[in-house]
């Protein structure tokens, strides 16, 4: 799993002449997932105004063993989408 990812590009995105700055990887808000990680969710970076440019499936979640069983549960327990818990994200924001 990548930690912690911060890029800032003063350049502009292919198409687009916004600069943007390209934060750490994050993953659905399960307290596991912050807790071992020390990662914000998500929903902790839309609220602060960035978008997701890209998802998929994290690699190292992949087999169904304790810690996934254990992520499963919370976003039960939260009434999160147990078909996203795998997820990462990678989110932009703008700069205007």
């Amino acid at each position: 799993m990548t930690l912690c990812r911060i890029f800032v590009s003063l350049d502009s995105v292919p198409g687009k002449t916004t600069p943007w700055i390209e934060a750490a990887t994050a993953y659905e808000d399960i307290p596991l997932i912050c807790a071992i990680t020390g990662q914000a969710g998500r929903r902790f970076w839309e609220k602060l105004g960035f978008s997701t440019v890209e998802s998929g499936i994290e690699t190292a979640l992949e087999e169904e063993d304790d810690f996934v069983k254990q992520m499963r549960e919370q976003a039960a327990a939260q009434g999160l989408d147990l078909q996203k818990i795998k997820n990462k994200y990678t989110m932009r924001l703008e700069l205007s």
